[in-house]
């Protein structure tokens, strides 16, 4: 799915936090007391790979909940990303819904009967859908993020720390401490704090729009928290997205016949386009699964989000990433209506085709 770009949302993300929160950083005095992981400015942040491991668990357990009943010779919606390295000996006659995405090319060497022909060249298309978006260690994955910065000085003075212990379950007294934890703040001087990030999706479908708006809902509700602590009330946050860019590959839309140059752009499926292209770049299209050529492919076009559409930008190129592109934007209660639009239309057409997927 990496060998050839044929379209790349670009999400701004804003996390508002609701509570003190940290990711471990050092522990000073040896004992268990850590302090928030710092930036270079001496700030606190929050890494890319704790954003999107609390995304990609929140994510899983969205998909877990779309079809709990399915077959286990299907590939799951959501594998599990901690199975021990296992011999091929025992995944011999194991059904696909109990194989683990990281040990999928053993799998198939150990089962040569299910696998399809060139099912390791194109191994995307047999991921479990959670795979196909964050990757596992056989692919890498579609999404990637950048680092949670606050853009407001937190300095230690205005961290919070709690002393906690850890309670002995047999007499109901202290077990060890007392301990210190050290959190930041979720104001600072009275103001709500502020992080951004930015979240890429390279070779998007409709429906991984609609996953992810779901995901970030649930930052919002309550559901879902993130970083150290989240047990004891730390990592609440809300999920904002002020601003999303697509960029298609202009030769693929104009091979597609879409060369219209209105303002209004309409937001394709990038898998949809990729597909829909298959005669100009056949060895990529190849990567695309079924059931994205079936729902987000429409008389030879990539299928579009309604309502909504992006703002079309005509940017010079700042570099041979955005060179022969096509950009579109959307900000405010636009990007309310597309991630609508995915939630209803794409994301519920995919749920439905997996509810009813015949191994």
């Amino acid at each position: 799915m990496h060998r050839l770009v044929a379209g790349t949302c670009r999400m701004e993300l804003t996390l508002t936090p609701l509570s003190p929160w940290m990711v471990r950083g050092l522990d000073p005095t040896g004992k268990g007391d850590f302090e928030p992981i710092l930036d270079r400015t001496g700030n606190p942040f929050i890494p890319a790979s704790s954003l999107k491991g609390a995304l990609r668990s929140t994510a899983e357990r969205v998909l877990r909940s779309m079809h709990p009943e399915r077959s286990v010779d299907l590939a799951p919606l959501a594998d599990d990303p901690f199975v021990p390295k296992r011999d091929t000996t025992v995944l011999t006659g194991k059904p696909r819904g109990e194989i683990a995405d990281s040990e999928l090319i053993e799998w198939y060497q150990a089962n040569p009967t299910k696998a399809a022909h060139g099912a390791i060249d194109h191994l995307y298309q047999h991921l479990a859908a959670i795979s196909q978006l964050f990757g596992a260690t056989v692919h890498a994955g579609l999404v990637t993020l950048e680092d949670a910065i606050a853009h407001v000085s937190l300095p230690p003075e205005s961290w919070q720390r709690r002393p906690h212990v850890a309670i002995d379950r047999f007499t109901g007294g202290v077990g060890v401490g007392p301990f210190s934890t050290t959190a930041a703040p979720a104001k600072a001087q009275g103001q709500p704090v502020h992080l951004t990030s930015t979240l890429t999706i390279r070779n998007f479908t409709l429906w991984q729009l609609g996953l992810l708006a779901i995901t970030f809902q649930e930052f919002g509700l309550g559901y879902a928290a993130m970083g150290a602590g989240t047990r004891k009330g730390y990592g609440r946050f809300t999920v904002a997205v002020p601003q999303i860019e697509c960029a298609y590959h202009a030769g693929l839309l104009q091979h597609v016949g879409i060369t219209s140059a209105e303002a209004a752009l309409p937001l394709y499926s990038a898998q949809g386009l990729l597909a829909a292209s298959s005669t100009a770049a056949p060895t990529a299209a190849h990567d695309v699964p079924p059931e994205i050529r079936l729902l987000e492919v429409q008389a030879g076009h990539p299928r579009a989000l309604s309502p909504g559409h992006l703002q079309r930008t005509a940017q010079p190129p700042t570099s041979w990433r955005t060179t022969g592109t096509v950009i579109g934007t959307a900000t405010g209660a636009t990007v309310t209506e597309l991630f609508q639009a995915a939630v209803v239309g794409p994301w519920r057409t995919w749920v439905r085709y997996k509810q009813e997927e015949q191994a």
